[in-house]
């Protein structure tokens, strides 16, 4: 049995207490880690992970998103705040294309691939 094991409720314990003691330390630091870009580009590619995308290489990953010139379907040229959305296989989580966020709702997708 390992360390953590068996001392696994003394550890949480003093985890939740040293939270509590320093709260308010603790959420300045994150609320500012996730406003600079390295912060952003964690919270991306994690929320990515837990919905399932599967990729070699989530950094290049994102760079091409935030890279992208233009829509994969409508061919739209994105503007700076235009949200662009990773379009991939529900079934096996791989990663097919960047599409703006009209693109990504609709079912378009599937007559260019087809094509």
């Amino acid at each position: 049995m390992s360390y953590y094991q068996k001392n696994r409720d003394a550890i949480l314990q003093k985890r939740k207490s040293y939270y509590e003691n320093n709260k308010e330390k603790i959420l300045a630091r994150e609320s500012g880690y996730y406003k600079n870009e390295d912060g952003k580009k964690r919270k991306t590619i994690n929320a990515w992970k837990r919905m399932g995308l599967v990729a070699d290489d989530y950094e290049a990953l994102y760079d091409l998103r935030k890279n992208a010139e233009k829509c994969w379907i409508c061919e739209k040229a994105f503007q700076p705040d235009d949200k662009r959305c990773l379009d991939h296989d529900h079934e096996t989580g791989k990663f097919r294309q960047i599409l703006c966020y009209s693109c990504n709702v609709r079912d378009n997708w599937k007559n260019k691939v087809s094509k």
